[in-house]
């Protein structure tokens, strides 16, 4: 078994969410690591609508844009938009751009829509599920998002091996059972 600790940050997602995942692997293939690359980071804003309604503002104070965005606290339950949103915080409200507000700035909760990108379900899922699903999977904190999922795939290698009844080279997973 080999503990995998990996961050929604570093697999292109937006929130502050960790996660250590076991990957069980056969100890007759061989030695085994994982083939590690980190997505660049994202933030709030790549996902926000900025014709959503919500409560004006003035400006916040500018963010220092660092190499991985961080969750920026700006109050109690109020985050920037140029950071991370926290794992647990899907109720808490945004100071983000605004079409529609006077300051250019507004205070708002995320939208379901938001919401669901900030979780990685694709439009694609969320568009054939009923309310009620879409309702339990925003306030679901145990589940892993899709980003997570898909890094940890990725990461995990392939061995070029000969099969004996077709006598040629073929590409084929040594992927073991991976247990979330």
């Amino acid at each position: 078994m080999l503990p995998v600790p990996v961050r929604h940050s570093t697999c292109g997602g937006v929130t502050d969410g960790s996660w250590t995942l076991s990957v069980y692997y056969k100890a007759s293939l061989g030695p085994f690591s994982l083939l590690k690359n980190e997505v660049s980071g994202r933030n709030l804003h790549s996902l926000l609508d900025s014709a959503a309604k919500g409560r004006p503002c003035p400006a916040p104070p500018a963010v220092l844009l660092m190499s991985r965005p961080v969750v920026v606290r700006q109050r109690c339950n109020t985050y920037h938009c140029e950071g991370l949103l926290p794992w647990g915080g899907r109720k808490a409200s945004v100071t983000c751009p605004s079409m529609l507000s006077p300051t250019k700035w507004v205070r708002r909760r995320l939208t379901n829509r938001e919401l669901l990108q900030v979780l990685d379900i694709p439009e694609s899922i969320s568009s054939i599920l009923p309310a009620s699903a879409l309702t339990l999977l925003i306030s679901d904190t145990s589940h892993l998002p899709m980003k997570v999922v898909l890094q940890l795939l990725n990461w995990l290698p392939l061995a070029v091996v000969s099969t004996p009844t077709n006598n040629y080279l073929h590409e084929t997973s040594t992927r073991g059972i991976t247990h979330f």
